[in-house]
């Protein structure tokens, strides 16, 4: 029962936090989070290079995600595909690892409070929840905007650097310029995040047997759950993409929302789902392989510790 799994700390099936101390939930997030993390941009990056040059670079306006895969492979190679990774593959691992510690770690202060009590109307959605979200996109966005301004710029054959030198890296300019984007990201990240947390929530409560079925059952919840996500939040890496890759000042000192607009009179809101395509294969495919993982480690950690 409920309560007989609160008492022995023992997690419900497909869920993402447990019932055990907060620096317990806190440590296995991390470690299952970097698992997940190390998983998803080997598994997805060919997916997000096509996506950024499709929303960034103007050469490619008007192709689709086919003919931008051939450009890269006439002109790279296989390895094309996976440029820029470095920089992503570090910081998913890291930020991913904090965002699912910030989770379990919220959820896990949450026990015993009004925050566990479920919202009326909606099956049993927990304020913690969404307070798990919002802290876990935090930290995400802090840590993922200076990456994905570097893996940005190194898909789009551009610089991410202003200055020469270690004296060049530290200074003030070359700090603001890695935080380019940070608004958009933010914005971006916490729709994901929180369709993503939610849905996983609702699923692990209302369909568990479906979800945890074997290798599939993981795989469609990460995968939907993720996608999902993405959806609602693409308007926002759209921007952010348009954000980062600018070197030339055209949209310098603009907010988010002003973004938005420009892109819209220009292009139509279709200009906003741009790259949908392969950025939802990606979403699909990396993020179904990644919850996998996920559950593995999960189960691992709890086994061991």
């Amino acid at each position: 029962s409920e309560r007989t799994r609160k008492m022995t700390g023992v997690r419900g099936k497909g869920e993402i936090a447990g019932q055990r101390a907060m620096s317990k939930e806190a440590a296995t997030g991390l470690v299952t989070g970097v698992a997940y993390g190390l998983t998803s941009p080997i598994v997805g990056h060919p997916f997000d290079t096509i996506k950024t040059k499709m929303q960034a670079e103007k050469v490619f306006a008007g192709q689709n995600s086919f003919q931008v895969a051939r450009a890269v492979y006439a002109s790279q190679g296989i390895a094309g595909f996976w440029r820029g990774i470095l920089p992503p593959l570090a910081g998913s691992a890291f930020y991913r690892g904090i965002l699912f510690s910030a989770y379990s770690a919220t959820f896990a202060a949450a026990r015993g409070t009004p925050l566990e009590k479920p919202i009326p109307g909606t099956l049993g959605l927990r304020p913690a929840v969404l307070l798990g979200a919002f802290n876990a996109s935090l930290a995400r966005a802090a840590i993922e905007t200076p990456l994905e301004l570097i893996k940005v710029r190194r898909q789009t054959g551009q610089s991410w650097m202003t200055g020469q030198g270690i004296s060049g890296l530290l200074s003030v300019q070359q700090v603001a310029e890695l935080y380019k984007g940070s608004g958009a990201t933010f914005a971006r990240t916490i729709a994901m995040l929180s369709s993503f947390f939610v849905i996983v929530d609702y699923s692990a409560r209302l369909i568990p047997d479906i979800v945890n079925t074997p290798l599939v059952g993981p795989f469609f919840k990460g995968g939907i759950a993720t996608t999902f996500g993405w959806a609602m939040a693409w308007p926002f890496e759209t921007v952010k993409s348009r954000v980062q890759a600018d070197t030339t000042g055209e949209y310098k000192g603009q907010s988010t929302s002003q973004v938005v607009r420009r892109i819209v009179a220009k292009e139509g809101v279709v200009g906003l789902y741009r790259g949908i395509g392969p950025g939802a294969s990606r979403s699909f495919v990396a993020n179904g392989c990644s919850m996998i993982v996920f559950h593995y480690a999960q189960d691992w950690v709890e086994k061991h510790f």
